[in-house]
């Protein structure tokens, strides 16, 4: 239960820090950090984890929301604060299951 309190008090401080950032990019982030809390505490449960506290290895974005970003030309954009901005990347084997797979539902 400390956790998702010391979670809801993190949202609020970045809602209040980071005004000018969307809503939408501040609750993926929290939804983020919400399944890396959980996925801690049920490996704790296991017996796999020897730390006190989770570790973070990679940072995530989440864009849950089809109109904050386009595939485009080999080119990933993103709408943030500043307008559309662009990410190239290297083809993956799963980003292109995920962009077939949105493709599919659109």
């Amino acid at each position: 239960m400390m956790i998702w309190i010391e979670l809801l008090r993190l949202l609020k401080m970045f809602r209040e820090r980071y005004p000018w950032l969307p809503t939408r990019v501040i609750k993926g982030a929290y939804r983020d950090a919400v399944r890396r809390a959980k996925s801690f505490r049920e490996r704790v449960k296991k017996g796999k984890v020897c730390k006190d506290k989770p570790e973070v290895r990679r940072v995530t974005i989440t864009y849950s929301d089809s109109q904050d970003w386009r595939l485009e030309d080999g080119v990933i954009k993103l709408r943030t604060h500043r307008g559309w901005v662009e990410l190239h990347y290297r083809n993956h084997k799963q980003l292109l299951q995920i962009s077939l797979q949105w493709l599919e539902v659109s």
